[in-house]
C-alpha cells in the first residue's frame, strides 16, 4: 500500500527558530543616563516613546522568528528579571547574571545555554527602526560567515560608536573614535549599528578572558578578534535608523525623531 504522508515544509520563521538563539546584554550600568534613570531603574527598562529599550530589541527578534533568548543582566538585574517573568513574552527566556565576568566570556557561555549554532547578539539600550533582521540572517547564513556586523551610514546613527572601513563586505578597519572621523560618512566610512551575529565556531578566535573596556563599546572585543583572524564581514543597510541610546541628550533626540516616524505608520 503506497503511504501518502508527506513530507512537511517549515515556515521560514519556524525553520529560522531551529537554526538561530539571541543574546540581549543588559548589563550596562548607564552612568551617563542617571540623571533619568536616577540609578533607580536598569537603563533597558528606561521608557523611550512609550516603550521600554528592551522591547525594541525583542521585537525585532520575533519579527523574525526567533524565540530563544537568552538576557544577560548585571545592573539592577532583579528588576530586569522580574520584567521578563510579568511580560508574558513570547519566547524561551533564560536569564544569565554576568557580575565578575566579560562580556565576550559570558556571550561564550550564552552560546552553550541557548544551544544553537548561530546567535544574534543584541542590546538591550538600542533602538533600530526600519530593519528587517531576518534579511541579514539569510546573508550571514548564505555566505557562510562566522562572525557579521549590522553596519549603515553614520548620518543615520545617533550616538557615539564604532566606524568600519570595508572592502567588498569584509570589513579591514574599525574606529572605536566616531568623533575623530566625523559623522559626514566621508571617506567611505560605515556605522556599527548594534547587531552582531556569531557562530560558535568564531569563539576560537575571541580573547574571552579580555575586559570590557571602561565607558567604551563592550562587543568591541568581538569585533577585534573577528578583524584579527579575517572573519569579520558586514550586512550594510543605508536605510534603517540606529539610535544609541547613552545619554539624556540622545533620549530627547530619539523620541523627537521616532514621535515623527510614528505619524507616518498606519
Amino acid at each position: 500500500m503506497e503511504s501518502f504522508a508527506k513530507s512537511q515544509k517549515k515556515d521560514p520563521k519556524e525553520a529560522m527558530r531551529d537554526r538561530f538563539g539571541a543574546i540581549i546584554l543588559c548589563g550596562g550600568k548607564g552612568t551617563r543616563m542617571s540623571l533619568l534613570t536616577e540609578d533607580k531603574i536598569p537603563k533597558p527598562l528606561y521608557s523611550v516613546n512609550g516603550k521600554e529599550l528592551i522591547s525594541y530589541s525583542l521585537d525585532l527578534l520575533d519579527e523574525s522568528g526567533i524565540n530563544r533568548i537568552l538576557f544577560a543582566v548585571k545592573h539592577l538585574s532583579e528588576q530586569i528579571e522580574s520584567w521578563i517573568n510579568s511580560s508574558n513574552l513570547n519566547c524561551d527566556a533564560v536569564v544569565m547574571k554576568i557580575q565578575g565576568r566579560s562580556t565576550a566570556a559570558a556571550i561564550s557561555e550564552g552560546l552553550a545555554l541557548i544551544d544553537r549554532d548561530q546567535v544574534v547578539i543584541l542590546s538591550g539600550d538600542e533602538i533600530i527602526m526600519n530593519f528587517k533582521l531576518a534579511s541579514m540572517m539569510e546573508q550571514h547564513e548564505r555566505t557562510g560567515s562566522l562572525l557579521t556586523i549590522l553596519a549603515t551610514d553614520p548620518r543615520n546613527a545617533v550616538g557615539d560608536g564604532v566606524l568600519l572601513e570595508l572592502d567588498g563586505n569584509r570589513i579591514k578597519g574599525i574606529s572605536e573614535k566616531r568623533s575623530e572621523i566625523g559623522r559626514s560618512g566621508q571617506h567611505g566610512l560605515l556605522y556599527h549599528a548594534g547587531v552582531i551575529m556569531i557562530k560558535q565556531e568564531a569563539l576560537q578566535y575571541i580573547a574571552l578572558g579580555e575586559q570590557d573596556p571602561k565607558g567604551g563599546v563592550i562587543d568591541m572585543p568581538i569585533m577585534r578578534g573577528g578583524l584579527s583572524a579575517g572573519i569579520l564581514n558586514a550586512y550594510v543597510d543605508k536605510n534603517l535608523t540606529f539610535f544609541n541610546i547613552n545619554s539624556p541628550k540622545e533620549v530627547n533626540v530619539a523620541e523627537s525623531k521616532l514621535s515623527y516616524m510614528k505619524r507616518f505608520v498606519r
